[in-house]
């Protein structure tokens, strides 16, 4: 258990659960050497809470860095700086442990991930519910369903990437960081898939513990799918070319791709037809489909302004 971990938090717009975050990081039984809490250019004086309370120093033997970033590039951005930081540190770390701001760890939770990295290179927390604790939070499950599935702790070759995901340093070697043009919206899949994809199958150590809240995003029945239909443009064309851009990452043939493509445009175009027509949706869904098929991450900004 002589492990060096740093852990990478990214957090946009809430202090208060980032509050309880950190606090829980600086609980932890097995400590981190160093936390590095990215911050998404929050306006809501986070950077002000930051230093009034210490995450920028020093701090329950934990080195704070603390980094604002000039502007929001998403959830996946902020994992790509973080993770890029702190794997090209001179402090050459082992392992790289990975949440977002409305998480909370066990306080065991670090110590029983450290465990198993001798043997795994990706190690996730059993994610439980923040509303119903006897449930899992992405999975439609009970946790002690869950826990009745593991073998010798262990539930392998699931994962819930970026929930206090534990990443060895050989994995990040070998497959990179974050894609950050994704944003959010299949980012933590993508990485999910490409590690699995360079031979790091995942497991969840079922006695480490991370609450956090349920699956928020409400989907909408559609011709024959339960899809995604985000109010704002930009966040509807994320999410459809977010999508779209992990089954062509996933390494699908491209008759594969163009099946999925074709399916998942029909059932959006059914929906902005038939059930909320607009034409403008329907044409963001359409472009897309098209850059996620062709791998353009570049169109956002479009969207955004």
């Amino acid at each position: 258990m002589n492990k060096k971990i740093a852990a990478i938090i990214v957090t946009y717009n809430r202090k208060e659960l980032l509050a309880e975050c950190l606090a829980a990081v600086c609980a932890q039984e097995y400590k981190p050497a160093a936390a590095y809490v990215i911050d998404n250019a929050s306006t809501d004086g986070t950077d002000e809470w930051i230093r009034q309370y210490g995450y920028d120093r020093e701090k329950e033997s934990i080195v704070f860095h603390y980094v604002r970033l000039p502007e929001n590039i998403g959830g996946s951005g902020g994992f790509y700086t973080g993770l890029k930081m702190a794997h090209e540190s001179e402090e050459m770390f082992d392992a790289f442990w990975l949440m977002d701001d409305d998480g909370v760890a066990d306080k065991a939770q670090l110590r029983h991930l450290v465990t198993h990295l001798d043997t795994h290179d990706y190690l996730s927390p059993l994610v439980i519910a923040k509303e119903d604790p006897t449930r899992c939070a992405f999975y439609d499950m009970s946790v002690e369903e869950l826990k009745s599935k593991a073998v010798e702790g262990l539930y392998p070759n699931e994962a819930n990437p970026f929930n206090g995901v534990l990443y060895s340093r050989r994995l990040v070697d070998k497959v990179g960081y974050p894609i950050k043009e994704m944003f959010m919206w299949g980012d933590e899949w993508n990485y999910h898939c490409r590690n699995i994809k360079a031979g790091f199958p995942p497991a969840i150590v079922i006695e480490s513990l991370h609450v956090h809240p349920k699956d928020r995003q409400v989907r909408k029945k559609m011709l024959k799918e339960n899809y995604v239909v985000p109010a704002e443009d930009w966040k509807l064309y994320l999410y459809v070319r977010n999508v779209i851009f992990d089954i062509r990452m996933r390494g699908s043939s491209l008759k594969s791709l163009y099946k999925f493509a074709v399916h998942f445009t029909h059932e959006y175009s059914y929906y902005f037809t038939k059930v909320e027509p607009s034409w403008h949706k329907l044409k963001i869904v359409w472009r897309a489909v098209y850059d996620g098929s062709v791998g353009n991450l570049s169109r956002l900004a479009c969207y955004r302004k």
